[in-house]
């Protein structure tokens, strides 16, 4: 039997967008059988792209494709927060004997990254797995790939959380002005809107999530003083 060994190299070129999912665009070298749980793959423009071959017998084919994953997004600390995808290529026709998959480098190659105004790249190491499955008992080879991407976060800290830290700070003058006073209800009543348009803000900017973040719980930590 023939063992074909194929080395795997990724080069990421542009990060789009963060939300419910992941998009990015992904030129995948020697690109095999792909394997993304929950994920939309397909190559860009016509498939008939020539194949370079060497005179030691390593053939290369390049072919940019765009890969859409889904990516657990975690927002406790936003927009302080990091989020880590991964990215798995592998073959489920080709067991271990028969198709060898090697990452080429122990990271991709992030040389022609188009830099996202939200985000900044730390890196995306690469890691060769052997997975086993119940049904077959010859191994199978994968390689995964870690994006590890940091939210960019002056512009909310500017925009959001200083003027959420200096309204809640606003409201526990309140209780220093005198019960009989119109301003103390006035104060109160224009603290816990100015509350409620920044959770509304903060709302929309994220994608739905179970975690509270920072700037949520300094929200209705205002809200519970004043109230």
């Amino acid at each position: 039997n023939l063992l074909l060994t194929l080395y795997y190299v990724l080069s990421l070129s542009l990060s789009l967008s963060l939300s419910l999912s992941l998009s990015v665009c992904l030129c995948v070298s020697l690109c095999v059988s792909v394997s993304l749980s929950l994920a939309d793959c397909h190559f860009i423009g016509s498939m008939d792209t020539n194949v370079v071959i060497r005179h030691d017998g390593q053939i290369i084919w390049d072919s940019p494709v765009i890969t859409k994953s889904s990516c657990k997004v975690d927002v406790s600390f936003f927009p302080f927060d990091a989020q880590q995808c991964r990215f798995t290529y592998g073959s489920w026709t080709y067991n271990g004997n028969q198709m060898d998959l090697q990452n080429a480098m122990d990271h991709a190659d992030l040389a022609d990254l188009v830099e996202n105004v939200e985000w900044e790249v730390l890196g995306m190491p690469a890691k060769r797995n052997i997975t086993l499955y119940g049904c077959c008992a010859e191994s199978y080879p994968d390689v995964t790939y870690t994006l590890q991407l940091k939210r960019k976060a002056s512009f909310y800290v500017f925009n959001l959380l200083i003027p959420c830290v200096m309204i809640s700070f606003l409201a526990p003058l309140g209780f220093y002005l005198p019960a009989d006073s119109g301003e103390k209800v006035s104060l109160g009543v224009t603290v816990m809107l100015a509350l409620t348009v920044f959770q509304l803000l903060v709302s929309e900017t994220m994608p739905p999530s179970e975690n509270v973040t920072l700037i949520g719980d300094q929200g209705w930590t205002g809200t519970r003083i004043r109230l």
